[in-house]
């Protein structure tokens, strides 16, 4: 049937007929009704055009007659019918209105004047004998005074008969059935609702309405009979799934009991293992700081042993020491940088960074076994990469050295280049992609060997390892680093030609948080500001560490006054006293720690007008043991071994400040 049809149908219908469209609210409820459609007789009933009402709210057009939100946010919200009476007094007539929904967002209502009698007429007939649930209404006495015969086609005609009494019609009894619960119901005054099965197994819902009239008195009642055969039998069926769940639930439960046992044994031997790996941890950092402590002498000892007055030969002497020592302290860097790289305590710090300057300084630390053979070193950088870029400092230098020692290992004449550029223009976000590639003109690799560079504790050639040393463990420790960064390493070769070994990074620049600086002159301060007079206190408990952080800083600062502490209670009891400016405090001692005595440090310091810049002398270089320093009021720290410059470096930077 198409629409044109359906509407003439409409306008040609005795009955009053309305559509409406919901009106949404923005967190979606239900807020007004418009009309879409009125046909001609709820226009006379109504008092208004069509005209006047279409795409208008409901609420606007019918102001102030009726409290419509109440009832048709039902029909929107519940997705169920309404029937109700209203009494609209512009028109002064009595109405009842049967609204039901049409999907989710349309409803219709149909209106019928019941200002004369408000007792059923044919046109109630009709409306209530399109339900397909039966409906009747009786009088006090019993008798039928109407039905829709709904459900019942089993009754036949002849006795569908109104007038008649209800229990000869329904039932076939001479009097009043001995379950009737009607005369409870006009006593009452109550609904009662019940489930009953029928003889021919037929399940219905029945429910029996008292009607009351104006004064509040019950003189009829309705029956709404209907049909749930089908409910009824999907719960059977679902009382039958209840109880094969429940046997199955029983099962499961037997099932849980062994699995908490085993769950139980299982907790048992995680905490045996996280023991052992807390156990290994310390032992690492026990090792870590055992090993590091002596090498901590040779190398610095053997640093300022070149800035004396030595002939050829013993310079020569010293510089194989310290080389020697250098290499050693590689082999244990490596070992702890690969163990911590495959913990699940490994985090990335982040901080403002100049990738050119972090390359140039990483060149550094291999310049000197470039030099020895000849080998040419350089940096490029595209210019628009200049500046500052979010990114763990520490870890990328991890992965360029190791890089750029492979590369200067592994070649004999040429040169050992590293390159940052852009490999794509910059995404919408801010992200920029960067490309870090090392290239050099060495050995190259051999593709058969391919799958074996990437592997710990291997060489692609373990005749290399003879020939030019090493663990096997730089490629695999810049692979897991490069995973947490979100990147992976990647290279091409040419066997006899060289390598290049790349990889990318996403990376945000800097947040600008420029201030006005002072002019450049201002900025470069001269040397004398290193020795300026000032109070030094080093807490060292081994005797050859302390005696070298004094040989250090005697040559950084030559009229710093120096005082030293054995221990950090000594530290903290000597801190009133000598109020000194700077505190390189080692953190692995007998007795309190340095971390807690640095915070006993800053107890003391609370209401004084001082604050002590103290850095961390330590050999601990896993994660979680340098981020320690900070939560203990730290400043700064130093990693032994100690290197000359960078404790000039640090120096520096805390007596400027």
């Amino acid at each position: 049937m198409d629409l044109v049809t359906l509407k003439n149908l409409y306008d040609a219908s005795p009955f009053g007929f309305a559509c409406h469209k919901v009106v949404y609210s923005p967190n979606g409820a239900p807020e007004d009704y418009t009309y879409i459609y009125i046909n001609p007789v709820f226009e006379s009933m109504a008092g208004l055009s069509c005209s006047q009402v279409l795409n208008q709210p409901v609420t606007k057009v019918r102001s102030g007659e009726f409290d419509w939100m109440d009832y048709y946010g039902k029909i929107a919200s519940e997705g169920r019918q309404e029937v109700f009476e209203y009494y609209s007094r512009p028109l002064g007539r009595w109405y009842k209105a049967h609204a039901y929904p049409i999907g989710s967002e349309y409803f219709g209502t149909v209106f019928l004047d019941i200002t004369e009698e408000k007792q059923p007429r044919d046109v109630f007939k009709n409306v209530l004998n399109a339900i397909p649930d039966m409906i009747s209404v009786h009088d006090a006495d019993m008798n039928v005074l109407f039905s829709n015969w709904s459900g019942f086609g089993d009754i036949p005609e002849e006795k569908r008969t109104l007038g008649a009494k209800c229990y000869r019609i329904y039932r076939g009894f001479d009097t009043i059935c001995p379950d009737c619960q009607a005369r409870r119901v006009l006593q009452t005054k109550q609904l009662f609702q019940t489930e009953v099965k029928l003889p021919d197994g037929t399940w219905v819902d029945l429910r029996v309405v008292p009607i009351l009239n104006a004064h509040g008195d019950c003189m009829y009642f309705a029956e709404w009979v209907r049909v749930i055969t089908d409910r009824k039998k999907m719960e059977l069926e679902l009382q039958q799934k209840n109880m094969e769940l429940n046997a199955s639930y029983e099962e499961l439960e037997a099932m849980n009991e062994e699995l908490l046992s085993s769950n139980e044994a299982l907790i048992e031997a995680k905490s045996l293992t996280d023991a052992a790996n807390g156990a290994k941890n310390q032992f690492l950092a026990n090792m870590s700081h055992e090993l590091r402590t002596p090498l901590n002498g040779v190398i610095g000892f053997s640093e300022l042993l070149q800035y004396s007055l030595l002939d050829e030969s013993q310079k020569e002497y010293v510089g194989y020491i310290l080389q020697s020592g250098k290499n050693l302290l590689d082999i244990v860097a490596h070992l702890l940088e690969f163990i911590d790289a495959q913990s699940d305590t490994f985090r990335l710090l982040e901080e403002g960074t100049d990738l050119k300057e972090l390359c140039q300084k990483t060149m550094e630390l291999v310049r000197f076994q470039a030099h020895q053979k000849g080998l040419a070193l350089s940096c490029d950088i595209e210019p628009i990469l200049a500046g500052k870029w979010m990114v763990d400092p520490m870890r990328l230098q991890e992965v360029l050295l190791n890089l750029l020692g492979n590369a200067v290992k592994f070649t004999h004449q040429g040169n050992v280049r590293a390159r940052i550029s852009a490999p794509q223009p910059p995404t919408g976000n801010g992200f920029q992609t960067i490309r870090i590639s090392v290239e050099d003109t060495g050995i190259g690799i051999d593709p058969a060997f391919e799958k074996k560079i990437f592997q710990a504790f291997e060489q692609a050639d373990m005749s290399h390892t003879r020939r030019y040393g090493g663990t096997g463990m730089g490629l695999p420790i810049t692979q897991e680093i490069l995973k947490r960064m979100k990147s992976t390493l990647q290279y091409e070769s040419r066997l006899g030609k060289g390598t290049i070994f790349f990889f990318d990074l996403c990376l945000q620049r800097e947040p600008d948080t420029s201030r006005s600086t002072a002019s450049e002159a201002g900025s470069k301060e001269s040397q004398s500001s290193l020795t300026r007079k000032m109070v030094v206190l080093v807490v060292e408990d081994d005797f050859v560490n302390a005696q070298l952080l004094r040989a250090f800083l005697e040559k950084c600062c030559p009229d710093a006054q120096i005082q030293q502490a054995q221990s950090g209670e000594d530290a903290v009891a000597a801190y009133p006293d000598l109020l000194p400016d700077l505190v390189l405090m080692d953190i692995q001692m007998p007795g309190i720690d340095g971390f807690e005595a640095t915070r006993q440090i800053r107890q003391i310091e609370i209401g004084m007008n001082k604050r002590a810049r103290v850095i961390a002398v330590t050999a601990a270089v896993e994660e979680r043991h340098l981020l320690n320093w900070r939560s203990a009021g730290m400043d700064d720290y130093l990693l032994k071994p100690l290197d000359f410059a960078e404790t000039q470096a640090k120096m520096r930077k805390w007596i400027r400040s």
